[in-house]
């Protein structure tokens, strides 16, 4: 039986050689036959390291010293070719220990600070991708490289910045192409800092463009570069159009549920192939090299992974000496052996009637203007948007919705969609404020909040970029940081209850009707005398613990406006960002306002019961993933899983079945052709599949 290449390994090799017991033990050929007993159809392989020390007899740069005359990539490859199984290269760019010891005039100035990832972060040496010497010894090792061995995928890992460079080589460039010194200062409002930070951008891109073309010189048929960090603040400068870049994308990850199904959804749909691919670790942290995750927190991350029809790649981090734990990798095949069944028919389109939008220009925070560039305390600062697109994605998952997540990539084909979600995208291009307009007045359904559409990637619009559509315009930001949202549905309103309004924590924008389409469905109360936070000294507050509600206002807080065919809400808070219950009931509800008719598909269950769904027109079928994925594993089977299928989809529904064993299921057909189904149990995942006529 040939090895399914959704079952993927690797074993880091991060191992430095100034003492010689280091890898001293080490066997290639061996270790790489205990990889194979797994059954995992891709492995992916060392060629060099963030240590920057090289595995095969390199022309250029260093070897590892226990190597020797022997040539360690050139031996597992053999053992790997032999068992036919599909071999990746590894290679780490920007982070290289030895290059940064050896070149102290490549390195990135100043030091970047601790990568938030790892605890150790002075361990990593970092280069600048603007030096032309780095550049050049980057190129000459690939072309060795690549000159020696054939590979069926590489990898190149770390394509990103940790913090902004101030080098003489990016202070050179950057004066060279805009006539301006970088600025000291972050500042949103300041186009010459945006010019800085979309150079950043556009320079890494052009780095990561001159790797891959290197490859694919070489006729390495997939390249990709590691994507875990395209969802972190703007400092790594990455941009979106690193995908281009990428055959499909991929990266490693290490933390929860949430994060598994966010950036998951999020390379779905912008990889220019399939399938995307999920790493983690088989240790529970990066940081350590013995704590094996509990075996069902293995096989559901696995199971997780094809929710998305995702590659799985599982990473083990060899010992220093050179020996891997045996134990392990029986635990890993059992791990692959029980997702094997099911891979065979994955594939097809996403079911996304909701789509949450994600920004790669919005990746900051307000609160960083006018902060140094070298200010540590700018490494505390959160990502509003980020944080905002991540909630109102899980929240839409736990109502049992099958929902997207999308980018500039889907600008031009945002019809498709029922509902789009904007969640505070602070910086929009005119093109950008164009598609979504554009799509309200078509029929589309949009959700805003926050400070949405109040820069431009220039700097501070003077007016909301969406205005037009919303039915409103800002009146400048709201003293104070404490509010209330009172919602005027009554609806809504039973919805909260037994509490009357929304608490709100965040500095918010006034916004002013300019529409008389637009109807308020909730306005803002102040606390006591704001915004004083109040002291003991002075009056200004009417509880010594909170800062209850006082005053009604009428100003608005959350409206609505029909706009064209379609129609627009928006929330001058971000509730989709907020850990409260209420709250986020109150974000579903507008949701389902947004979407009268309901979604084609629903699981109605447990919050924490996954449902993902592909269509497959060529079959005729729909495929259905769910998955029991309970913040404490292993999971207790769930009970009575009422779904809905296919509503408003105008299909002749015939089957439903539960796979791999192809069992039909009791299937009731409603007379506009919509399904319903009901699981008896979950454990912890089924297939289905949806047949129609």
């Amino acid at each position: 039986m040939t090895p399914s290449r959704f079952n993927r390994l690797l074993l880091d090799m991060h191992i430095p050689d100034w003492d010689a017991e280091f890898l001293s033990q080490y066997d290639p050929a061996r270790v790489a036959a205990t990889q194979v007993t797994t059954g995992a159809g891709s492995v992916m392989v060392y060629c060099q390291s963030h240590v920057g020390l090289c595995y095969w007899p390199v022309a250029v740069g260093h070897r590892h010293a226990a190597m020797g005359d022997r040539d360690w990539l050139g031996e597992s490859l053999a053992v790997f070719r032999q068992a036919g199984v599909e071999v990746f290269g590894y290679y780490s760019v920007i982070f290289n220990n030895a290059a940064y010891l050896d070149h102290p005039d490549w390195c990135i100035e100043p030091r970047p600070p601790l990568p938030g990832w790892v605890f150790h972060g002075n361990r990593y040496g970092q280069v600048c991708p603007n030096h032309p010497e780095y550049r050049s010894f980057v190129e000459a090792q690939l072309r060795d490289l690549f000159g020696r061995y054939a590979f069926d995928g590489f990898f190149f890992d770390m394509t990103f910045w940790r913090s902004a460079c101030l080098c003489p080589a990016c202070r050179a460039r950057f004066l060279a192409e805009t006539g301006h010194d970088i600025p000291a200062s972050v500042d949103w409002a300041d186009p010459v800092w945006c010019a800085f930070q979309t150079a950043r951008e556009r320079w890494l891109l052009e780095f990561a463009a001159l790797l891959t073309r290197l490859a694919k010189a070489h006729g390495i048929p997939l390249v990709f570069h590691n994507s875990a960090v395209s969802l972190f603040n703007w400092k790594f400068g990455v941009s979106f159009d690193l995908a281009n870049e990428n055959d499909f994308l991929g990266g490693d990850f290490y933390g929860d549920s949430d994060e598994q199904f966010f950036i998951s959804r999020f390379m779905l749909n912008l990889s220019k192939t399939r399938p995307i691919e999920f790493m983690t670790s088989r240790c529970l942290y990066l940081t350590d090299h013995v704590s094996t995750k509990p075996a069902a927190l293995l096989q559901t991350q696995a199971y997780a992974a094809l929710t998305s029809a995702a590659a799985f790649r599982l990473i083990d981090a060899i010992d220093p000496r050179g020996t891997i734990c045996d134990d392990v990798y029986p635990l890993l095949g059992s791990v692959f052996e029980r997702v094997e069944t099911f891979q065979p028919y994955l594939g097809g389109e996403p079911v996304e009637d909701v789509v949450v939008y994600v920004s790669d220009h919005s990746k900051m925070n307000l609160k960083e203007n006018g902060r140094p560039l070298k200010d540590p305390a700018t490494l505390g600062f959160s990502c509003p948007h980020l944080d905002a697109a991540k909630g109102a994605t899980n929240r839409l998952r736990e109502a049992g919705i099958p929902v997207g997540v999308v980018t500039r990539k889907q600008l031009s084909s945002l019809a498709r969609y029922k509902v789009v979600v904007l969640p505070e995208v602070f910086r929009m291009s005119a093109e950008e404020a164009a598609a979504f307009t554009a799509y309200v007045i078509g029929g589309g359904s949009l959700y805003v909040s926050g400070m949405t559409g109040s820069y431009t990637l220039e700097g501070r619009s003077p007016e909301l970029l969406l205005g037009e559509c919303l039915g409103l315009r800002s009146a400048g930001p709201l003293a104070g940081e404490i509010f209330y949202v009172r919602p005027a549905v009554a609806e809504w309103r039973e919805l909260l209850r037994p509490q009357p309004m929304i608490y709100c924590h965040e500095n918010l924008q006034q916004v002013v009707t300019v529409s008389a389409n637009v109807e308020t469905l909730a306005t803002l109360t102040l606390p006591y005398a704001p915004p004083h936070e109040g002291t003991a000294d002075d009056q200004y507050w009417s509880s010594i613990h909170s800062s209850p509600p006082h005053e009604d206002t009428t100003m608005p807080a959350v409206t609505e406006q029909r706009f064209g065919a379609g129609r627009a809400i928006y929330s001058v808070m971000p509730l989709e960002r907020s850990s409260h219950h209420a709250t986020q009931n109150s974000f579903r509800w507008i949701i389902g306002r947004l979407l009268p008719a309901g979604p084609s598909f629903r699981a109605h269950t447990y919050e924490h019961v996954w449902l993902t769904v592909f269509h497959q027109p060529e079959q005729r079928r729909f495929i259905l993933h769910l998955l029991n994925y309970p913040a404490n594993l292993p999971a207790v089977p769930v009970s009575g899983i009422r779904l809905e299928l296919g509503r408003g989809m105008g299909l002749n529904f015939d089957k439903l079945l539960r796979l791999p064993e192809s069992r039909e299921l009791p299937l009731t057909v409603g007379v506009s052709g919509e399904c319903e189904a009901v699981i008896d149990e979950l454990q912890d995942y089924a297939m289905l599949v949806l047949i129609y006529q």
